[in-house]
């Protein structure tokens, strides 16, 4: 799946995805999202168990190493 927009930024990059890759129903993962403020904008963001859990859904070699580096930090 392309992300509708990707910014790389110096130690992250965003993704914005129209919708999640496994099977997570994102009216739930929504009533657990958090919020990160950049330049003072709120911006709503998964939060990293359920990350965790679209990725591993997933099982692409990507999404293994994701989770691995994820996990790490």
């Amino acid at each position: 799946m392309k992300s509708y927009f990707k910014f790389d930024l110096e130690k992250i990059t965003l993704d914005f995805l129209p919708k999640l890759k496994g099977n997570t129903d994102f009216s739930k993962i929504f009533l657990k999202r958090e919020t990160a403020t950049i330049a003072g904008v709120d911006i709503p963001i998964i939060g990293i168990d359920d990350l965790l859990e679209d990725k591993a859904e997933n099982f692409r070699p990507k999404d293994i190493a994701d989770i691995k580096h994820l996990k790490s930090i």
